[in-house]
């Protein structure tokens, strides 16, 4: 494994690439499309799960050693899973940035995202392993935060210096699921995915769902990192929380005639309800 200034490097791991499953889009800091036959299954292996990092990998310990910063505390991951319990769910994960090069096509070449083209591949889905968020807050809530509720962000920072927020009242509802996580479809999670442990936040782009988690923090107003008030965003500033639907074919290609059969899997970010007519 190469080590570039104590940085794991991606893109000269044997393992970072692989070309029946992966469609590499950059190199430092690595970006990965997941094939469009690897998303044919309901969930994606994670030898195939696409790869976002906006930053070379940086080195963690696992689960047991690497602490966790709670508010106002230090805590070991381990603890938090033994005292609140672990739960599970599968989510599926999509880049902000999925499908821009249709977006880019679409608006022509003077487009923003024309330096970005990325395909359909930026999106993944898994089963995941943690501890509720929600559980691990609650006490510092009711007794430093208790009725202040609507106006509080958490904010979340990896060990990359990724940092993003998530309105606290978003967090604290237990049904939204938001999770600190250490498995990935039961195994744990591998280094490009956010080992130790990453946050998954169900619903919301993949910009959320920080990798290589290291702090958690209540915050009196969103954060101010370039993360959540540049990148990521519309155009009057305001962060981008979800994409609408779309919907994509992984078992043709882009030609006039196909066969009679269609495979068509449905990959949602939140409980919802859809019609689908064929």
């Amino acid at each position: 494994m190469d080590r570039q200034n104590g940085l794991y490097n991606p893109r000269r791991s044997k393992s970072a690439l692989r070309p029946l499953v992966h469609a590499a889009r950059t190199g430092v800091a690595f970006e990965a499309e997941t094939s469009p036959v690897m998303l044919r299954t309901f969930v994606t292996p994670n030898h195939a799960f696409y790869v976002r990092n906006h930053a070379p990998v940086p080195e963690a310990g696992n689960a047991a050693e690497m602490p966790l910063q709670v508010g106002d505390k230090t805590a070991n991951y381990l603890d938090l899973l033994e005292k609140h319990g672990k739960a599970t769910l599968i989510s599926t994960i999509q880049c902000t940035g999925n499908r821009l090069g249709e977006v880019a096509e679409a608006m022509g070449k003077d487009s923003y995202f024309e330096a970005a083209p990325s395909g359909i591949g930026l999106i993944s889905n898994a089963e995941w392993g943690g501890v509720r968020l929600a559980d691990v807050l609650k006490e510092e809530v009711e007794k430093k935060w208790k009725g202040r509720e609507d106006n509080l962000h958490v904010e979340f920072t990896g060990l990359d210096g990724f940092t993003k927020s998530i309105p606290l009242k978003h967090v604290m509802k237990r049904s939204n699921n938001v999770l600190i996580v250490h498995e990935m479809n039961g195994e744990p999670l591998p280094r490009d995915h956010g080992s130790p442990f990453r946050l998954i936040a169900p619903g919301l782009v993949g910009a959320y769902q920080i990798k290589w988690l290291q702090s958690v923090e209540i915050i009196e107003k969103q954060s101010d990192s370039p993360w959540q008030t540049k990148f990521y965003t519309f155009h009057d500033g305001t962060p981008i929380k979800k994409w609408p639907h779309t919907s994509f074919i992984t078992s043709h290609e882009n030609r006039p005639c196909m066969a009679p059969k269609v495979l068509v899997v449905l990959l949602l970010f939140e409980t919802t309800k859809i019609d689908v007519l064929l």
